[in-house]
């Protein structure tokens, strides 16, 4: 398989018949025809001629190549909107109107993923030297993309031409802080003497030599129909740790979430409604784990009684200094998705609490179940002695500090302060009629 490059140049036009594969890029190019532009060509209306000669030339490849080959693709190398529109016009009702057109800086790119020789530089500045066009493209280390580019319109290329074009040149690479770390010369004058000593002084950096540099454009408008077949990985330490990153936000996301999701739902709901919450949370709790009506523990009275909450008195409660973080004492909490019980010290994620007895009931049921037309009501028994609101360590008032957590001393403690917590909760839920 064969693909055929073409490349503008002000004073020349370049051709190459490009073999696939991956041997040599020398030793792929099948065959290689110059035409020189004449004096008449570079003025105005220059371009109206140039997409017949490049007919010619791509014909003139296929008869140099026979028909040993076939012919893949063909692409066209422009350096500026006007040649791309000059060229796409004239091929548009010829034999080659479905050759590509493909920009300065793409060729550029195809030829140094092609250049296996430099794969040890990083990045890989190719200079492009033609009269009328000094074009720079930094290549990247993997060779995926142009990094940062400059070009100038110089009508002839010598020593102190190509200066206005490195000094642009550094301007791009110092705007992406990158540096090139090699230079591949390219173009009709890239076997020129003194050339690479300048640009290798110019980007202090070493100088590659290419063996097709004369047609380095055209070569790799072929290889952009044909691209090189390459894959360049990332090293696998660093494919881990992205993944590793990837892992741990992805984690990091869904507990925010999760959390987030649970304050919305103790606290985004009005204050009108909770005693009607707190009966309709029960009954849905008591639903989920199985029978309507718990089974009460022995010595614990049945379901149909209310026990009072107990009060601050309550023994096993001890006096101690504060330990957590005070939340805003003007903020009313809400009770609206919390379920009491047990379910409640696994769902908060706190561990030790008894998780084998019942929950002792809060919300007594209307005895009358046969009458629909009496309305049920929830009843919340209120409270024996008003609750102080906790403290800077979110302790109520008389409160000891919690014991070590998992011991019965801490379960003893933990079912106190959720009492305290009810209490203190009623306080601030308005009667209703």
């Amino acid at each position: 398989m064969v693909t055929l490059g073409a490349s503008i140049a002000r004073d020349r036009v370049d051709a190459v018949a490009l073999l696939g594969g991956n041997g040599k890029l020398i030793d792929r190019v099948l065959a290689h025809r110059v035409a020189e532009l004449d004096v008449a060509a570079r003025g105005p209306g220059a371009g109206a001629g140039v997409p017949a000669l490049i007919e010619s030339m791509l014909d003139a490849l296929c008869a140099d190549i026979g028909e040993e080959y076939e012919v893949a693709g063909a692409a066209v190398s422009y350096r500026d909107a006007a040649g791309r529109r000059a060229v796409v016009s004239g091929l548009a009702s010829g034999p080659w109107y479905e050759a590509s057109l493909v920009s300065a800086k793409s060729a550029h790119l195809a030829l140094a993923r092609a250049m296996t020789w430099a794969a040890e530089f990083e990045d890989l500045l190719v200079c492009e030297l033609t009269p009328g066009y000094q074009g720079f493209s930094l290549i990247s280390p993997h060779r995926d993309r142009v990094v940062a580019g400059a070009a100038t319109t110089a009508g002839f290329v010598s020593e102190d031409s190509i200066q206005p074009g490195i000094a642009a040149a550094w301007d791009q690479f110092d705007a992406a802080g990158v540096r090139p770390s090699a230079v591949v010369v390219v173009g009709a004058v890239a076997d020129r003497p003194g050339m690479s000593a300048v640009l290798s002084a110019g980007f202090e950096a070493p100088v590659i030599p290419c063996a097709v540099g004369v047609a380095g454009s055209a070569v790799g408008a072929a290889l952009v129909v044909q691209p090189e077949s390459f894959a360049v990985l990332p090293p696998e330490s660093v494919r881990i740790s992205r993944n590793s990153v990837a892992v741990v936000a992805a984690a990091s996301v869904l507990a925010g979430g999760l959390t987030l999701g649970g304050i919305h739902e103790f606290s985004d709901h009005p204050r009108s409604d909770a005693t009607t919450r707190l009966a309709d949370a029960r009954t849905t709790a008591e639903g989920n784990r199985g029978p309507k009506h718990a089974r009460p523990e022995p010595g614990l009275p049945a379901a149909d009684s209310i026990p009072e909450l107990p009060g601050p008195q309550q023994p096993g409660i001890r006096s101690s200094g504060p330990r957590h973080a005070a939340p805003d004492p003007s903020a009313n909490a809400d009770t609206a998705g919390v379920n009491w019980g047990v379910g409640e010290s696994t769902m908060l994620g706190l561990r030790g609490s008894d998780p084998g007895g019942e929950p002792k009931r809060l919300v007594k049921e209307a005895p009358d179940s046969d009458a629909p037309q009496q309305q049920q009501k929830s009843i919340v028994p209120a409270p024996t002695e008003p609750v102080g609101a906790p403290d800077g360590a979110l302790l109520f008032p008389g409160e000891s500090a919690p014991p070590q957590v998992g011991t019965e001393e801490f379960n003893q403690w933990w079912d106190n302060h959720w009492r305290l917590t009810l209490r203190w909760v009623m306080t601030m839920v308005p009667a209703r009629d």
